[in-house]
């Protein structure tokens, strides 16, 4: 007797086994006849790093396409028109509500008369880099203007109210 007949055989029954194991479809049996070709041709394909190379190429897609729809129709995560004008808004105010406040912190440091000369050369050195005509130089002078006025009738209208409350205590 050979003693690799034993172990031959045991291998064909593992075999047979295993290959029985691959055919047999579980709960989705009913589905094996019609659905069988199909997946024994994509079976191969079904491997693991075929899978996850498939699931990465999906992901990406998603990630990096454009939408398809317009942005105003109120799906989440976009913007409206406008709602990014409003903030572009509100970013234009906080930064320059920011320059006030370091133009305030670096003018405590300078005496008066210093600082108003560095103001001023920062400005010809503006009007000199950037070429702006005269029309934008009238433009920016009313601007200022406007606002210093909006300014002084703010502190006087606040120096008025504290008047009062003094008068009527």
């Amino acid at each position: 007797m050979d003693s690799t007949a034993p172990n031959a055989d045991a291998a064909t029954a593992a075999a047979q086994s295993t290959k029985q194991l691959r055919k047999s479809w579980g709960v989705l049996e009913p589905l094996h006849g019609p659905l069988g070709p199909v997946v024994d041709v994509l079976g191969p394909l079904a491997s693991g790093p075929i899978l996850i190379g498939i699931l990465t190429a999906m992901v990406l897609m998603l990630w990096y396409r454009q939408p398809t729809h317009s942005a105003h129709l109120g799906f989440p995560g976009y913007a409206t028109p406008a709602r990014i004008a409003a903030y572009e808004e509100i970013w234009r105010r906080e930064e320059a509500e920011l320059w006030r406040w370091i133009e305030a912190r670096v003018g405590m440091d300078q005496p008066n008369g210093v600082w108003e000369q560095i103001q001023a050369r920062a400005a010809e050195k503006k009007i000199s880099t950037e070429g702006l005509g005269e029309i934008e130089i009238a433009e920016a002078i009313k601007v200022t203007r406007e606002r210093l006025d909006t300014l002084e009738a703010a502190v006087k209208r606040q120096k008025d109210k504290k008047e009062q409350v003094i008068k009527s205590s």
